[in-house]
């Protein structure tokens, strides 16, 4: 059974899939087998067994999340009985995290449960693999405060540092920091970015844009549009303000942190609220 712990990290790194316009619905849900007969499952839970094999299964799960993100979250697992848990085979699982920083990416919530009623993985061999198809709701939330935690990382720094325009052995663009605000619906970078030839041209040596933009989703994949410059009336090529925006995007950067491989993932929502921004979608890891 401690192998169950893996089940859980799936639900960990899923932010990253492909997209796909699919939608995945409970008759992806794989059809029950060799699970244990009616009879077990009735001995095993009114003698108390599924019970104690459920809680000793969120333990597992709890501890070993621990272990790998250094992060506490409630678990929530339901199986049709003991034998069946120590197979592989459960009902349903859920798992909430609050306030979670996963190296240097603040997260206000993220939670993800289980769709269908009858999940399979083989814990058999050292490498596990689900037998049944696993589909599974998320909620993602990042406050205006995650962002601004996050674009401190050192990580991201390493972002920035990468943003080296030259010429003639000029550095041309150089973005000295990033703030995030989250206000009127809308995502705001607030970008200090200065130039070598400031000097030599006796201009300000430091320049701030407040570039905003608008959230949508496009085929289960988070996008950017009605980019704005804040803070200047000049006429500028919008077109570049977005390639930067994408760039050094602080959401983007917190969603690509999250990878898996074979499988699905589509955003079906994005809210701006207040100071937050809200994801729900659905993840869909096909059998093997």
């Amino acid at each position: 059974m401690k192998k169950i712990y893996i089940i859980a990290l799936f639900l960990l790194f899923c932010m990253s899939l492909p997209a796909s316009a699919t939608q995945y619905t409970t008759a992806y849900c794989t059809p029950a087998f060799d699970v244990s007969s009616k009879g077990n499952q009735v001995f095993s839970k009114v003698t108390g067994a599924t019970f104690v094999a459920e809680k000793l299964g969120e333990s597992i799960i709890k501890k070993q999340i621990k272990k790998e993100t250094g992060q506490k979250f409630k678990v929530s697992l339901k199986s049709y009985s003991m034998i069946d848990l120590k197979h592989g085979i459960f009902k349903n699982l859920k798992i909430t995290g609050k306030n979670l920083d996963l190296d240097g990416i603040k997260v206000s919530l993220f939670e993800a449960k289980t769709l269908c009623d009858f999940n399979y993985f083989d814990l058999t061999t050292n490498e596990i693999y689900n037998k049944s198809n696993l589909l599974m709701s998320y909620s993602l939330v990042f406050s205006e405060k995650d962002l601004k935690d996050t674009v401190k990382s050192q990580a991201y720094d390493k972002i920035l540092k990468k943003i080296d325009l030259n010429a003639l052995g000029i550095k041309l663009i150089k973005v000295d920091s990033v703030d995030v605000a989250i206000k009127d619906e809308r995502l705001h970078l607030l970008m200090n970015v200065s130039s070598g030839l400031s000097s030599m041209l006796g201009v300000a040596s430091s320049l701030k844009f407040d570039v905003s933009a608008a959230l949508k989703i496009v085929d289960g994949k988070i996008n950017v549009y009605d980019v704005r410059l804040e803070n200047s009336n000049r006429k500028l090529n919008i077109a570049k303000y977005l390639a930067l925006f994408n760039y050094i995007d602080p959401l983007k950067y917190s969603l690509d942190a999250f990878s898996i491989k074979n499988g699905k993932l589509m955003i079906k929502t994005v809210d701006i609220s207040d100071d937050k921004i809200l994801f729900d979608g659905i993840i869909f890891i096909p059998k093997k």
